[in-house]
């Protein structure tokens, strides 16, 4: 078993982290590749996927690691989500309804994310698109409960 995922031990700009958190990105679409198997093949430990409302994604942990993914834009109502651009008040400032909607359904979800991420010395939030969007506003969600790495 590899455990790639010690790229995300890796502080400032690495083009092989960038790399890879491309590849987290791409394997929440599970279209060429099954994100558990991707996961599995990095060396995470464990991993939750979810689908709600249009937001799909996967979480995963190993050792002190953590990694949340989002999926991108690949169908109608995806689009009709990255439509909603109005923006919404957010407490660091205005933000995409459309995206401040998708992280609002999947709460649960990230309330799983939350505590296990907690626990990590290396959190990271990775998405492609709108995944990139709501990876965005998953961050300062984060930063606002007081989960950080140093």
């Amino acid at each position: 078993m590899s455990n790639r995922y010690s790229l995300l031990t890796r502080s400032g700009f690495d083009l092989d982290l960038s790399i890879f958190l491309a590849e987290a990105s791409q394997a929440a679409y599970a279209d060429e590749v099954d994100p558990k198997q991707w996961a599995a093949d990095q060396g995470f430990t464990s991993f939750t996927a979810f689908d709600r409302f249009n937001v799909q994604g996967f979480w995963c942990m190993a050792d002190d690691v953590a990694l949340l993914s989002f999926r991108g834009t690949s169908n109608i109502g995806q689009w009709l989500r990255d439509a909603r651009f109005l923006p919404v008040p957010h407490p660091w400032g205005l933000v995409h309804a459309g995206f401040s909607d998708g992280i609002h359904d999947v709460e649960a979800d990230l309330a799983m994310f939350d505590a296990a991420s907690s626990k990590a010395s290396h959190v990271w939030i990775t998405g492609h698109s709108l995944g990139g969007g709501l990876a965005l506003i998953a961050a300062a969600r984060l930063k606002m409960k007081g989960i950080h790495t140093p």
